[in-house]
């Protein structure tokens, strides 16, 4: 669990908090004197799980660290497995990387959180706006080019033929899906 400061000395509490987002899930609360809605709501928005303006009890803050540790436990079960298999291609979560044929595919940052977020919602179509808000973050919604550019480089590293996908298919106008494909010899 991460406790951050919104003012703290070189980096601003929510930049330090967008940037854990880009590679964890760990629970995240806002110690803050700032109490204005516009703070919360970025902070929140930064990815935070919580946020608690100062001052506050010693019981409150164990409290919401209780309620916050349950929560990422809870989500924790629900992602199930660390490692998505489809096909050939292996996504694992904990390791921060994939695997194509059992050989490791140099991802981007960007590229893994694309297909890590793809791989969790394997078999459903993933809106533009969902990925461009999940990976780059809310203020990248409307940026389908970044999207489409970033899907195609992702392609070009994971699939046989990029040009003819069997992972990450596109939804004309909708999205993409990340196919579920049983194991060759399975």
């Amino acid at each position: 669990m991460l406790l951050l400061d919104i003012m703290m000395p070189g980096m601003d509490g929510r930049d330090v908090c967008r940037r854990v987002r880009e590679f964890s899930t760990v629970p995240i609360i806002m110690l803050t004197a700032r109490e204005a809605e516009e703070d919360k709501v970025s902070g929140l928005d930064a990815g935070a799980d919580d946020y608690l303006t100062k001052p506050f009890g010693s019981m409150e803050l164990l409290a919401r660290v209780r309620a916050a540790l349950r929560r990422s436990q809870l989500t924790s079960a629900e992602h199930g497995q660390p490692v998505f298999l489809t096909g050939d291609l292996e996504v694992d979560f904990a390791q921060q990387l994939a695997r194509l044929r059992g050989g490791a595919v140099n991802l981007t940052p960007t590229e893994f959180r694309i297909i890590s977020f793809l791989a969790r919602n394997a078999g459903r179509v993933v809106t533009q706006a969902d990925l461009l808000t999940k990976v780059w973050g809310p203020e990248y919604k409307d940026e389908a080019h970044l999207l489409r550019v970033n899907i195609a480089r992702l392609r070009a590293k994971v699939e046989p033929d990029a040009g003819s996908p069997k992972y990450i298919t596109t939804r004309p106008g909708i999205g993409y899906t990340l196919n579920k494909i049983e194991a060759i010899g399975a």
